[in-house]
C-alpha cells in the first residue's frame, strides 16, 4: 500500500496536535472546574450566614434559632434549588440538639481541619467536604464554632447546609464537552490546512506530470527546476542527470551501431564483389580461387561479430558475485593460448615467474581470458617478427596488476587514450589495423569488476608499450 503525501503528513502531524490538544485540554478542564466548584462552594456557604446569625441566647437557657421573616423567605428560595440546611447545638458531653431542619446532615470527615475552606460570609472557620445523603452523593458545607447560651454554658453550634452533586457534575460534563467540541474542530481545520497546503505545494510537481505526458516519444530534453520548490529541486536535477546519462547511452548506442555497420560493410562489400566475379567467370579455377579469398573477409566479419558481442555483455550483462580467481594461472593459460600465433609472427612470447604468493581477483574466469587475450593479440598484433612480448603477474598494497610489456614501436601518450575508444581505425604500425574493439573490451570488462587497463611505456626504457590491467587484490 502506498500513501501519499497528504496521507503522510496528516499521519505524522495529527496524532501529535491532538496529543497537544488533549493535554491543553485536560489543563483547561481541570481549572475550568476548579473555578466552577469554588464559586459552586461559595454559594453553598451563603445559607451558613444567615442561619448562624439566626443563632440566639435562649432566656430560658441553651440556645434558640430567631429567624426573621425575611431570613426564612431567602433560605426558602435557597432550599428550592434543592438544598438542605441544618442547625444543632450542644454541650459537651451532651447529645445534639437540632434547632433548623428536619434530619441531620452527614458531619465533616473525622480529622477535617477547622477552617480548610475561607468565605468572605462566614469567615474562615467553614469547611466544604462531599458525602452522601439519602442514598445520594451531596455536598456539605459546615459551619461550627462556640457561642455562650441564656444559661451561661459555653454551647457548640453547627450549622450545615447540603445539595446534590447533580449540578457540578452537570458542569464538568458540559466543560469536558465543550472542549472535545473545540478540539475536534481545531483538529478539522488543520486537516484542512494540511490538504489544502499539500495540494498547493504539489502544483509545481504536477506541472512537471503534465510537462512529460506532453512529451513526444523519445524526447530526452532535461525538465525545467524553474517554480519548483528548493526541496523537490534535489529530484528534479537527479531526474535530469538520470536522463542526460541516458541520452549518452543512446548516443553511444548509435554511435556504436553505425561503427558496427561500417565496419562490416567492408568484408561484405568484398565478399559480394568476389561472388560476383565468379558468378560471371564461368570457370571451375575462378570459382575455386574465390572460395579461397572468402576465408579471410568472412573470418574478419566473424572477428567483428565476436568482439561486437563481447563488448556488449561488458557492458550490459548483469553483475552477479564472482569467484577468487588466480590471476598468473588465468595468464598462463591466455600465454599458452596465444604460443601458436606468436611463433606464427615470429615473436617471442613469455611468461615471467610466479610471486611468492598467489595474487587472487575476483572475477569470471571468462571475463579475466577475454582482458588478457585482448592485450597478448593486440601485443603481438603490434610487435615486428623477432620482437619480444612478456606477461608479468604482482600484487602491491591493495591493488594486484597483469602487465603485458611488448617491444614495438611504442604509442605517443597523447594517443594512448583514443586508442580505448571503439573502432578506433589507426595502429601503432602501418599496416597492422584491426576492428579497433579488442583494447575497448579489455577496458570494459575490467571497470565491470572494478579494475582498470592502461598503457604506460615499456620499463628500464626500452622501446614498447606496457598495457596493464589493474583490479582490487582478493587477499582473503
Amino acid at each position: 500500500m502506498r500513501w501519499g503525501l497528504r496521507s503522510q503528513l496528516l499521519a505524522l502531524l495529527l496524532p501529535g496536535v491532538a496529543v497537544a490538544l488533549a493535554l491543553d485540554s485536560w489543563t483547561d478542564h481541570h481549572a475550568r472546574v476548579a473555578a466552577i466548584e469554588d464559586a459552586l462552594d461559595e454559594v453553598l456557604m451563603q445559607p451558613l450566614a444567615v442561619l448562624d446569625r439566626a443563632v440566639e441566647p435562649d432566656p430560658a437557657g441553651g440556645l434558640r434559632l430567631g429567624l426573621t421573616e425575611g431570613s426564612r423567605q431567602l433560605l426558602d428560595a435557597m432550599a428550592a434549588e434543592p438544598r438542605h440546611f441544618h442547625v444543632e447545638v450542644w454541650v459537651e458531653g451532651s447529645e445534639p440538639k437540632t434547632l433548623f431542619g428536619a434530619e441531620a446532615l452527614p458531619a465533616p470527615p473525622p480529622g477535617e481541619a477547622i477552617g480548610l475552606t475561607a468565605s468572605p460570609a462566614v469567615g474562615e472557620s467553614a469547611v466544604v467536604y462531599d458525602a452522601t445523603f439519602r442514598g445520594q452523593p451531596v455536598r456539605v458545607a459546615s459551619l461550627q464554632h462556640q457561642r455562650a447560651g441564656g444559661d451561661g454554658r459555653a454551647w457548640i453550634v453547627r450549622v450545615q447546609a447540603a445539595e446534590s452533586t447533580g449540578r457540578r457534575t452537570q458542569a464538568r460534563n458540559d466543560s469536558m464537552w465543550r472542549e472535545l467540541r473545540q478540539d475536534a474542530r481545531t483538529l478539522l481545520l488543520a486537516a484542512a490546512l494540511v490538504l489544502l497546503g499539500v495540494g498547493w505545494s504539489l502544483r509545481p510537481l504536477h506541472r512537471l506530470r503534465d510537462q512529460m505526458a506532453r512529451r513526444r516519444p523519445g524526447d530526452l530534453a532535461p525538465l525545467p527546476v524553474e517554480g519548483v520548490p528548493h526541496e523537490v529541486t534535489p529530484l528534479v536535477d537527479a531526474v535530469n542527470l538520470a536522463v542526460a546519462q541516458h541520452r549518452e547511452v543512446l548516443q553511444e548506442q548509435e554511435r556504436f551501431l553505425a561503427d558496427a555497420a561500417h565496419q562490416l560493410r567492408t568484408p561484405i562489400a568484398v565478399m559480394m564483389a568476389q561472388m560476383e566475379y565468379a558468378r560471371r567467370a564461368h570457370d571451375a579455377a575462378a570459382e575455386h580461387e574465390v572460395l579461397a579469398a572468402l576465408g579471410a573477409p568472412l573470418q574478419r566479419s566473424r572477428r567483428i561479430a565476436d568482439q561486437l558481442l563481447s563488448i556488449s555483455h561488458a557492458i550490459s550483462a548483469p553483475l552477479g558475485e564472482a569467484p577468487r580467481v588466480d590471476l598468473h594461472e588465468a595468464a598462463a593459460e591466455t600465454v599458452l593460448e596465444a604460443l601458436p600465433a606468436a611463433r606464427q609472427r615470429g615473436v617471442d612470447l613469455g611468461l615471467s615467474d610466479p610471486p611468492q604468493q598467489p595474487v587472487f581477483v575476483r572475477a569470471e574466469a571468462a571475463e579475466l581470458h577475454e582482458i588478457l587475450s585482448n592485450l597478448v593479440h593486440n601485443a603481438l598484433r603490434h610487435t615486428p617478427a623477432g620482437g619480444r612480448v612478456t606477461v608479468q603477474v604482482q600484487a602491491e598494497g591493495g591493488t594486484a596488476s597483469a602487465e603485458v610489456i611488448d617491444t614495438g614501436c611504442g604509442l605517443d601518450p597523447a594517443r594512448r587514450e583514443a586508442v580505448f575508444e571503439r573502432f578506433h581505425s589507426r595502429s601503432r604500425t602501418e599496416g597492422n589495423s584491426g576492428a579497433g574493439l579488442g583494447l575497448a573490451i579489455a577496458r570494459a570488462y575490467a571497470r565491470r569488476r572494478g579494475g582498470d587497463v592502461s598503457l604506460h611505456d615499456a620499463p628500464g626504457g626500452e622501446q614498447g608499450l606496457a598495457a596493464r590491467l589493474t583490479m582490487p587484490h582478493s587477499a582473503d
